[in-house]
């Protein structure tokens, strides 16, 4: 009898530890899984110019540091796409030094990396739309999109949406 007991605590402290290893591996982690792929040229972060899109701080921080951009990457306009509404929903338009399949490769690779999930990517004529979203530390989702070329060849943009719910 004191063999069938110690055979139900060792399977019942078994079953324990399996059930606690499947929990921790199921606490979502907040982000996307990187790319694996080397991000191919200079990056640097798009904080300083998504901070000239939303003076105060409306993007977290968490969210602004980690677009990545190609070093050269200069803002020649900013646009508020959604002016009376209660969502951040901002763009902005920059030259770059990078042809549209470069520009490809760079984001598919650095957004993952910095914990975007691409959600999307779309041919258009010439180049491309890149789609991604990411939970922030303010208890939103924001989507990040990159469409290039975007008007005059050589200019993409960059739109940064606050998912609300509601």
């Amino acid at each position: 009898m004191a063999w069938r007991r110690a055979l139900a605590w060792s399977v019942a402290a078994v079953a324990l530890g399996v059930i606690a290893i499947g929990s921790l591996a199921a606490i979502p982690n907040g982000g996307g899984t990187g790319s694996g792929l080397p991000i191919p040229f200079s990056a640097t972060s798009a904080a300083p110019a998504l901070a000239a899109l939303a003076p105060g701080g409306l993007v977290p921080k968490d969210i602004a540091n980690t677009i990545l951009v190609p070093v050269g990457f200069a803002p020649v306009k900013y646009g508020n796409l959604n002016v009376y509404g209660t969502s951040f929903d901002r763009a902005l338009v920059a030259r770059v030094g990078l042809n549209p399949l470069q520009l490809e490769r760079f984001f598919r690779a650095a957004l993952p990396d910095e914990g975007w999930r691409i959600e999307n990517v779309t041919r258009i004529p010439g180049g491309e739309e890149i789609f991604a979203t990411k939970a922030g530390s303010d208890g939103y989702y924001w989507e990040v999109g990159i469409k290039d070329p975007y008007g005059r060849r050589g200019e993409v943009q960059l739109r940064l949406l606050q998912v609300t719910f509601s």
